[in-house]
């Protein structure tokens, strides 16, 4: 068995045209095959906004107060 794996495309009517070309010639052949939709690249999956954005369950987030600034040294540039 020889597993052939290609994405295509099915127009608006609904059909699916495959030309494999092949080793076999003359002979019978079975043919397995398997849908599998691929959903659009940059979609959210369904949901998203109401169960992940907001979705924070446990006590509210407490942002600490900024640390001082710290003090470097003055860039020099080849002196």
């Amino acid at each position: 068995m020889n597993p052939i794996i290609l994405t295509t495309h099915i127009g608006p009517n609904g059909r699916l045209y495959i030309d494999l070309p092949t080793d076999f010639q003359n002979t019978d052949v079975e043919i397995a095959l398997t849908f599998q939709a691929i959903p659009p690249a940059n979609t959210w999956q369904d949901n998203f906004f109401t169960e992940v954005i907001g979705g924070w369950a446990g006590e509210p987030l407490q942002r600490p107060n900024p640390l001082p600034d710290e003090q470097r040294h003055p860039l020099t540039f080849g002196e």
